[in-house]
């Protein structure tokens, strides 16, 4: 089976949000298939991870924002697990395809 995630299923998979549950859910469901990691994945999955952090940042009083670095550090860990346990697969398209 060929499976495709966007750029929000995957950071559902690694940032507990709302429905990250759910998300978790349908990947096992599916038998956890190698989703494609594609280079416009990367840079919407990380620039997300960053908007997150400074959106954090603006919003918590200042008592909880010792934990957003950490938070976010651990986001990273989980997509670099993914990558390489091959959850997810960097497939470089080719400009001619």
């Amino acid at each position: 089976m060929t499976a495709y995630a966007d750029s929000s299923f995957i950071l559902r998979l690694i940032v507990g949000e709302a429905d990250s549950e759910a998300a978790v859910a349908v990947y096992r469901h599916t038998g956890r298939p190698v989703l494609p990691y594609l280079w416009l994945h990367q840079l919407e999955v990380e620039n997300a991870l960053r908007q997150r952090a400074f959106h954090e940042s603006q919003v918590r009083p200042a008592r909880e924002r010792k934990g957003i670095q950490q938070e976010i550090d651990a986001s990273f860990a989980r997509l670099g697990q993914l990558l390489r346990r091959r959850g997810l697969t960097s497939i470089a398209m080719d400009e001619e395809a």
